[in-house]
C-alpha cells in the first residue's frame, strides 16, 4: 500500500571555505626566512610575530644605536668627566675673578692715598678685566657643551627609534586576528621585499 513519508535527498558537491576577511603577510625587508613561529591552521592574534627574516646587519646597527644612546646619556649626566672639567674651570675662574677684584679695589684705595703708581693700578685693573672675560668664556663654553650634549642625546634617541623600527621589519606579523590559511615560504627560503609570505583568514562563511 502507498505510504506517506519524508524523503531525504543528499547533494554532494566540491567547494572550499572562504574567509570574510583575508590579510596577506608581506615582507617589508629582504632576507632569508630563519624562523616560522606558526603553521597552516594555527590561530594567530594581530601583531604577534609569525615569521623572522635574517637581519645580521640590522641587528648590528641596532646594537650600535643602543650603545651610542647610552654613551650620550652618560655624557649629559652632571657628573660626567666632560661637564665636570668645564664646571671646575668655571669655579676656578670665579675664584680668580674674586681675587683679582679684591686686589684691584685694594690698589684703588692705595692709589687714592698715593701709595702705588697709576701704572700699578692699571695692571691690577687689567688683571681683573681679564679674569672677568675668562669667566664669561668658561661659562659660555659650559653652556654650549651642555646644549651640544643634549642635542646629542636627542639625535642618538632618534637613531635608536629608527633602528628599532627597521629591525621590526624583519619580524613579519598579521594586522588581523584569525587563522593561517596558507604559507608560501619555508625556513631557508629567500624572501624579497614586498613578497607575500602567508595568508591569514579573519573569519569564515
Amino acid at each position: 500500500q502507498p505510504k506517506k513519508t519524508d524523503i531525504v535527498d543528499a547533494v554532494f558537491a566540491s567547494g572550499h571555505v572562504i574567509s570574510d576577511h583575508e590579510y596577506k603577510v608581506t615582507a617589508n625587508a629582504e632576507g632569508y626566512l630563519i624562523k616560522s613561529f606558526v603553521e597552516v591552521g594555527a590561530e594567530v592574534q594581530a601583531d604577534m610575530p609569525l615569521f623572522q627574516l635574517s637581519n645580521h646587519v640590522q641587528s648590528e646597527q641596532l646594537s650600535n644605536a643602543e650603545i651610542l644612546y647610552r654613551d650620550a646619556l652618560k655624557n649629559v649626566d652632571p657628573n660626567s668627566p666632560q661637564r665636570t672639567q668645564l664646571e671646575l674651570q668655571v669655579e676656578q675662574s670665579k675664584s680668580q675673578l674674586d681675587l683679582d677684584k679684591k686686589n684691584y679695589e685694594r690698589y684703588k684705595r692705595l692709589f687714592d692715598s698715593k701709595a702705588v703708581s697709576e701704572l700699578e693700578l692699571d695692571q691690577k685693573k687689567l688683571q681683573y678685566e681679564n679674569a672677568l672675560r675668562s669667566l664669561e668664556i668658561n661659562q659660555k663654553a659650559l653652556e654650549d657643551q651642555i646644549n651640544s650634549l643634549n642635542i646629542g642625546v636627542e639625535n642618538a634617541k632618534t637613531q635608536l627609534v629608527i633602528q628599532k623600527e627597521n629591525n621590526a621589519d624583519y619580524f613579519l606579523s598579521s594586522k588581523i586576528s584569525g587563522e593561517v590559511l596558507q604559507t608560501y615560504k619555508e625556513e631557508g627560503d629567500l624572501v624579497r621585499r614586498g613578497e607575500v609570505v602567508a595568508l591569514i583568514g579573519g573569519g569564515k562563511k
